[in-house]
């Protein structure tokens, strides 16, 4: 049989962040710890990659120019991007 691939999903129940928009920091709530969240300007270039190994990480936006962004976040090998507002 095969073996069992564990996922993750990213649900409410399993994942949050906030603020959004956010002005400074996101902090982001998870069941299982983030490997690695990266952001990208609508112009596709990653302007952000963090590898917190953590649940509850907070990244650092205050240098970011207002705008709308693209977060990815990666947890379990899986990953799902997120629109964010900067204000």
């Amino acid at each position: 049989s095969d073996a069992v691939v564990s996922t993750i999903d990213f649900d409410s129940a399993n994942f949050s962040y906030y603020p959004n928009p956010v002005k400074t920091s996101i902090t982001i709530d998870a069941t299982n710890n983030v490997e690695e969240i990266e952001v990208f300007n609508m112009l596709g270039q990653r302007v952000i990659t963090q590898r917190p190994n953590q649940t509850n990480p907070r990244l650092e936006m205050g240098n970011l120019e207002a705008g709308v962004y693209l977060m990815k976040v990666s947890i379990n090998g899986a990953s799902k991007t997120f629109q964010v507002i900067k204000e």
